[in-house]
């Protein structure tokens, strides 16, 4: 006999096209259409109607499920969140002569920056590995070079993929 899934067990997936945030439960081919604000700042108002639209493709999914067991058809099991994350992990790890190229600093100087500013994991044979998201959390706790644009560390993963 198939589990029963309640409406959170599916993955709502929000992403933003041109103005319009959209909601989505893939699973049951669910939207909510929400409009960016046009002043592009996030006010109390916009994030009721944000709520609004998560618990509109909630209630949804809720009714969508009732339709499938009213039917007696077998619900679709959950989407794995590792759909969601697929692409993250086709990006190669950048290394640390990589990460001082972007930074504008020297390899040593890469060393001595704390674990706890910028975190990096060892391959087994003890080498660093810094990930795209790691660099840009610490550029922008810390802004080393602001010069050093964003789209450096874009064609930098493009180049290591």
């Amino acid at each position: 006999m198939k589990r029963k899934y309640t409406p959170l067990e599916y993955p709502l997936t929000i992403r933003q096209v041109e103005t319009f945030l959209i909601f989505s439960v893939k699973d049951f081919n669910i939207s909510v259409v929400e409009p960016m604000p046009e002043s592009g700042k996030i006010s109390p108002e916009f994030l009721r109607k944000v709520m609004g639209a998560v618990a509109k493709a909630w209630v949804k999914t809720q009714e969508r499920i009732r339709e499938f067991e009213s039917s007696g058809r077998a619900l679709p099991d959950p989407s794995k969140i590792r759909v969601a994350t697929r692409d993250l992990k086709k990006t190669k790890p950048l290394t640390v002569p990589q990460v001082a190229k972007l930074l504008a600093i020297s390899e040593n100087s890469v060393r001595r920056i704390p674990k706890s500013q910028l975190r990096f994991r060892r391959t087994a044979g003890g080498h660093r590995r810094y990930s795209i998201g790691a660099l840009k959390a610490y550029r922008e706790q810390y802004d080393t070079h602001p010069e050093a644009q964003d789209s450096e560390l874009e064609k930098a993963q493009r180049s290591v993929d």
